[in-house]
This record gives C-alpha cells, sequence and structure tokens, in this order.
C-alpha cells in the first residue's frame, strides 16, 4: 500500500505505516526504507500503475492543496477508473467537510481519522480485510527492523525560545500628584503613565503643552533591591512598558485586544495580500506568512496575532516574552463575543504543531525588526526603551542530529501558513 501524504501530517503517516506493518501489511511511505528490503520508489508514477494494490490517503488542510498529494490522488482516480475499483481509500484527517474538498474526492466515503486514531485505524483495518488484501510481513519482524536502525546521532541541539532580550529601559521612575481634575482625561497616547491612588507614574514628567503644574515631583530609582516598596514599583514600571509597546505597534496598524492577555493582532488590509515576508533564519530563506485568512467556510477571519509579557528580574537580564496568537473576527473584522471567541481560538491553536508556532515566532519577530536587531518601542523622544527582536536560542548538549533539511514549504492552518517566498 501507497501512503500519500502532507509533510504536516507526517507523525500520523508515521505511526499508520508501523501499525499497518505490524498487522502484517506491505507499506510504501515517503522517507521509510520498509520491511524485506523495499526503498520509496524513484519512479512514483511506475509504482503506483504497476507495483500498488491500494493508495491511503491522509486527506487535510495541509494535502488539500499541496501539488504534490494532489498529484497522487488524481493518478491514484484515473487508476481506479480504469479498473473499476476502490483503488483510492481516503482517509479524513481534519474533519473536513465535503464542501471543503475538491470536486474529485468530494463524493468519495472517507474513513474519519480526525476524532481518534485508534477508532479510525480499526475500520481501516475492517476495509482491508473487506478488499481481502493479504498480509505477507511477519509480525515479529518489526521488532527486528527497529533494532536494526542505525541509533541517533548524539550532537548540540539548538532550541529556540520567544524570549527578547531588553537592551535598555529607562532608570528613574517619575511620581507627580495634581489637581484631580487635571489629569481625569489625559490620553495615554499624550503621555504614558500609570495612575495609583492619587499619584501618577511615568518615566518623565508630562509634556508642557499639556499644561499640567504637579503639586508633588519625585524621582525613584526603581531597579533597586528586592523589597516590598521596589516589587510594587517594578508592577508600575511593566504597565508602563506594556503601554509603550500597545501603543508602538497599533501606530503600526496592528490591532489591539485585552482578554486574559494583552493580544496585538493583524488587521486585513494592513500588510499587501495580508502576507508577511520574512526571513528564516534557520535556513537563510525568503518566506511569507498568510496573516488573515478565513475558516469555517468563510464565517470566520481568523488573524495571527502575538501576545506578550515582561520579565524584569526574574532572569539574569530583562526578556521580554513573545507569544504568537490567533485572534478570530467575524466576515466584517469585528471582534466576536468573548465566551464564542475563546472557543474558537482554542480550537485553533490545538490544531497547531510546534514547528508552527516556530514559524509564526520568527516571521512576527522578523517583522518586529524593520530590518534592525533592535527597535526602540518608547513613544516618547525624551527615553528609550531598546529592545532586541532577535530571540535567543540555546545549545543542549545532549540532542539528536536529525539530519533532515527544513521544507521549503512549511504549510498552513486553512488558509493561514507559511510558503516559499518568490517576490
Amino acid at each position: 500500500m501507497f501512503i500519500s501524504y502532507a509533510s504536516e501530517d507526517k507523525p500520523l503517516a508515521a505511526w499508520l505505516a508501523m501499525r499497518l506493518i505490524s498487522e502484517g501489511y506491505m507499506v510504501w511511505m515517503d522517507g521509510l526504507k520498509l520491511l524485506g528490503g523495499e526503498s520509496y520508489p524513484v519512479d512514483i508514477d511506475d509504482a503506483l500503475k504497476n507495483e500498488t494494490a491500494y493508495v491511503l490517503a491522509l486527506v487535510s488542510r495541509h494535502s488539500i492543496k499541496k501539488p504534490n498529494p494532489l498529484k497522487e490522488r488524481t493518478l491514484a482516480l484515473n487508476i481506479a477508473k480504469e479498473r473499476g475499483c476502490d483503488f483510492l481509500i481516503p482517509l479524513n484527517v481534519d474533519g473536513l467537510s465535503s464542501t471543503e474538498l475538491d470536486w474529485m474526492i468530494s463524493d468519495i466515503t472517507f474513513i474519519p481519522f480526525y476524532e481518534s486514531w485508534a477508532v479510525g485505524f480499526q475500520r481501516l483495518l475492517k476495509k482491508l480485510e473487506s478488499l481481502g488484501i493479504p498480509r505477507t510481513v511477519n509480525k515479529g519482524s518489526l521488532c527486528n527492523w527497529f533494532t536494526a536502525l542505525s541509533k541517533p546521532e548524539p550532537a548540540n541541539e539548538r532550541l529556540w525560545s520567544n524570549l527578547l532580550p531588553v537592551i535598555r529601559l529607562p532608570e528613574k521612575l517619575i511620581r507627580v500628584s495634581f489637581d484631580a481634575t487635571k489629569t481625569s482625561h489625559v490620553p495615554q497616547s499624550d503621555w504614558i503613565h500609570c495612575r495609583q491612588g492619587e499619584s501618577i507614574w511615568s518615566f518623565a514628567p508630562p509634556p508642557e503643552q499639556l499644561k499640567l503644574d504637579p503639586v508633588d515631583y519625585r524621582e525613584i530609582d526603581w531597579n533597586g533591591s528586592l523589597t516590598r516598596e521596589t516589587t510594587a514599583l517594578r508592577n508600575i514600571v511593566t504597565f508602563l512598558v506594556s503601554a509603550h509597546l500597545v501603543s508602538y505597534f497599533k501606530a503600526k496598524g496592528m490591532g489591539y485586544v485585552k482578554r486574559q492577555d494583552q493580544i496585538l493582532y493583524f488587521k486585513t488590509g494592513q500588510l499587501e495580500k495580508d502576507e508577511l515576508c520574512y526571513v528564516d533564519p534557520r535556513n537563510k530563506k525568503k518566506r511569507r506568512l498568510k496573516v488573515v485568512g478565513e475558516r469555517f467556510r468563510s464565517t470566520i477571519k481568523c488573524h495571527v496575532g502575538f501576545g506578550f509579557r515582561l520579565f524584569l528580574l526574574e532572569f539574569p537580564q530583562p526578556l521580554l516574552a513573545v507569544t504568537p496568537s490567533l485572534v478570530v473576527t467575524d466576515r466584517r473584522n469585528q471582534l466576536l463575543p468573548r465566551r464564542r471567541a475563546f472557543r474558537l481560538e482554542r480550537y485553533l491553536r490545538s490544531r497547531m504543531y510546534n514547528e508552527e508556532w516556530l514559524d509564526r515566532l520568527l516571521a512576527i519577530t522578523y517583522w518586529m525588526s524593520s530590518g534592525s536587531e533592535v527597535i526602540n518601542v518608547s513613544t516618547d523622544n525624551r527615553y528609550d526603551i531598546l529592545i532586541s527582536t532577535v530571540p535567543l536560542t540555546f545549545r543542549y548538549p545532549s540532542g539528536v542530529y536529525e539530519n533532515e533539511a527544513l521544507p521549503d514549504d512549511i504549510g498552513s492552518v486553512e488558509s493561514i501558513g507559511t510558503t516559499p517566498c518568490t517576490r
């Protein structure tokens, strides 16, 4: 049997191949040296036409749009038409509806794998038994095959974090008191500040054009010893830096939503074709990320975004954690009610692998940089808030050398994903 799949679905494809081999079936799968000395065929057309009994097609949101899986399914359908048999056995990986499938396979009965791999595999076995496919592999040979595999090759492994070094922060905090009537309507865009009781905190005095005469004025070194007072001051610093970050990125056109965390997201039309072009630091290749896409029969828009959290003293240096996120809106780009949005966003996040989150992190930090490794997010020209846009990486001495190049086409979640950049 020939397994057709997209690279994003390789975990399921590999699991399926091992389970089928353990049941005695011969399997062809890309990148897998098979039992009995069979290797992956060089000429796929010849293999499908002359040496394959059935094709198992993993149909997902990834494979339905990729050229190679599409060619394999098309050839399998043509062979099935010639032979008048069920040559193609499609497996529904993501729970795609008939309207989401291409017209060639929309009327074929699928074996569902989206609810449970185990349940799907049992249904597949019943299908194979009904077709009378012979089992020619000794079940005990699977253990022998694993034993014969070369051992993992120890090497330093590069681990990526979502932490950006904070290079410079203002050293002083300003605490001022005013007549309450004068400061009740001062917007953050004019002067970023934090109100605490009758006191107002900021990194600099209010601009002269606001014409605010302070009743009390005091400068405080917030980065002092770990006392109860400075702990409270660090919370104020965190608030002020966060306010600068939100103001800075909103000025670049991003949307903002505050739920459990503060989330900034790309709006529809903010970028040309709603695509973010970036250079992947892992292989120095240009790629693009679709930052706005439609889901659920085009009733919902899904926006790539990110949250952030500032760590001032938890590490040897201040760090900003940037966490890729998703924000859903309706077709008019209006935010959904909180409970419904949380449910949909949680569902979408659960279907993304670590590699996809890393792709988005690298794209977002590249976009932040605007061609520079350091950005100044301060919206006040009297002081700087400098942040590196290069995520911290670590070397782990006991990693495993996988000896596999990063694929050119990383894939997507529905219409939101990364592909090679040709511009």
